[in-house]
């Protein structure tokens, strides 16, 4: 089978155009985080407002959406790197790849910390239990954790 051979610059564009659909996603995801951490950092301290609670359906369903974009994220942001790092790509389009994945990159960052931390929090009391049961249900593996959806 006879492949055409591969263009480095429409490829970096690909992957660019990628890379922009997961700031997005990320974007998102890290905003929704941000009072859902709020509140059950509250419900488990104990400082909630009265008639809060916990909300596992939201938790699963964050705790869900990181591990299915994670991984296929991995791999663009590799993809990116062996680009910029391996291929004879013009100045511009490498500047412009490097831009994209740094700036993804970060938003990663704060994804997995904001991550972990609902991980530690609903670890506490029968919450993880709660949500497992939730993210089974739906089909995921409900006891992973973030270590175990990296690459």
């Amino acid at each position: 089978m006879n492949e055409a051979p591969v263009n480095v610059e429409e490829d970096a564009e690909v992957v660019g155009a990628v890379l922009r659909e997961y700031a997005v996603k990320l974007t998102e995801y890290n905003a929704g985080m941000i009072p859902l951490l709020a509140t059950t950092s509250r419900l488990t301290s104990g400082t909630a407002p009265l008639g809060a609670s916990w909300d596992y359906n939201q938790i699963a369903w964050m705790l869900d959406r990181f591990e299915m974009i994670n991984r296929p994220l991995q791999r663009v942001l590799s993809r990116g790197s062996a680009l910029v790092e391996h291929s004879p790509l013009p100045s511009r389009a490498q500047d412009i790849l490097e831009l994209r994945m740094r700036e993804l990159e970060a938003q990663l960052h704060h994804a997995e910390r904001q991550t972990l931390e609902l991980h530690a929090l609903i670890a506490k009391g029968k919450h993880a239990q709660e949500v497992t049961k939730l993210r089974y249900a739906a089909g995921l593996p409900g006891n992973r954790n973030l270590a175990a959806s990296r690459p």
